[in-house]
């Protein structure tokens, strides 16, 4: 590595970063026809400030039919055929196979939004050795569609009022300093203390890294937020990093986006997977959430309300496309209504790929 760029490590890194024995970083990266996004997160990690030969990447590939492989071995990762197909049982195999320090979890559609997220990224594992856990927040850009705008503000409708303060957002810094107990902050990070009760929506993915060291309950394989719930319940610490971020390109249009919410709903009323989704975190479901849970149809049906949380956003961030939030609240109420009327009347569901 340039001497250069080890001083620009010094520079750009959060704090002091030590000049030598530099950990191994790992990159987990499920796929699935993923040829039109994977380049830029690939690209996006390619030109970080880390020595390259200490950053391992993970491809963990689920059959793809289009070009995902060949995007991928441009950028000489380890390529893993994922039998499963879906995501969660890719991160899972993925982690299995890495070998570095620290892995990060990040999905075909994420680009990391500087070169100097690694540094970032680490600095409070390094700090911190209770630390178990790291994550930054959901942001968006001004070239980027309306719905991933939307997407990194809300997150989507169903978690924002059932959760709302604990998703991993733009907000994500203000909203959870009235909701968690903070251990230390300083300019660069903010070390948390979780509960179960009010468990944040943080999961394995959008950069989120874990210590190699941590084991999985066999049992939470196929959820990404069983497994933070998992650190919670170990008393380990949680660490936000506030000078970087994850951009998320979910989806370029909104009928793209209600299609993969609508994936979900119907995942989590006609389990296709029980041990994934919402439905398996229920255990952990504070009453007051278990209560708005019931209370989303109403909210969402009423349109006034929606309203008043677009406004509210509006004034915060001066965005238009929060009001889109109105519209998708309505769509996803209406969908939940038709897939337990399908669900009463005993009708089989075939449920396809994420999306489909």
């Amino acid at each position: 590595m340039p001497d250069e760029a080890k001083d620009n490590m010094h520079l750009n890194g959060a704090g002091k970063f030590p000049g030598k024995n530099f950990p191994k970083i790992s990159f987990v990266i499920p796929c699935l026809n993923s040829e039109k996004k994977l380049e830029i997160c690939l690209k996006s990690i390619a030109k970080q400030i880390y020595p390259k030969e200490l950053i391992e990447i993970i491809v963990v590939d689920g059959g793809s039919t289009d070009g995902t492989v060949s995007v991928a071995k441009k950028y000489d990762p380890i390529i893993i055929n994922n039998p499963e197909r879906y995501q969660e049982p890719g991160k899972a195999l993925g982690f299995e196979k890495t070998s570095g320090e620290y892995v990060f979890f990040v999905d075909s559609d994420n680009e990391l939004a500087d070169d100097s997220w690694i540094i970032n990224m680490i600095q409070p594992f390094l700090d911190y050795p209770e630390v178990e856990c790291v994550f930054a927040s959901c942001k968006y850009k001004n070239d980027m569609s309306p719905v991933n705008k939307y997407i990194s503000i809300f997150a989507d409708p169903f978690s924002y009022f059932v959760f709302k303060g604990a998703n991993i957002t733009v907000n994500t810094e203000n909203d959870f300093k009235e909701f968690y107990k903070i251990i230390t902050s300083n300019k660069n990070y903010i070390i948390y203390e979780f509960n179960i009760k009010n468990f944040p929506v943080l999961a394995l993915t959008q950069g989120t890294a874990l210590k190699k060291t941590f084991v999985r309950k066999k049992e939470y394989q196929n959820d990404d937020i069983l497994p933070v719930i998992q650190i919670i319940e170990s008393g380990a610490k949680f660490a936000y990093v506030k000078n970087t971020a994850t951009y998320h390109f979910s989806a370029e249009r909104f009928s793209e986006y209600i299609d993969k919410l609508h994936w979900r709903i119907k995942n989590s009323i006609h389990k296709k997977f029980s041990d994934s989704g919402i439905a398996s975190r229920e255990n952990f479901i504070s009453p007051n959430r278990k209560n708005r849970m019931y209370l989303f149809i109403p909210y969402a049906l009423s349109i006034i309300f929606p309203f008043f949380d677009s406004l509210k956003q509006f004034l915060k961030l001066r965005e238009t496309t929060v009001f889109y939030h109105i519209y998708t609240s309505f769509m996803i109420a209406i969908l939940i209504i038709k897939e337990y009327f399908i669900k009463i009347l005993g009708i089989k569901k075939t449920i396809g790929d994420y999306g489909r």
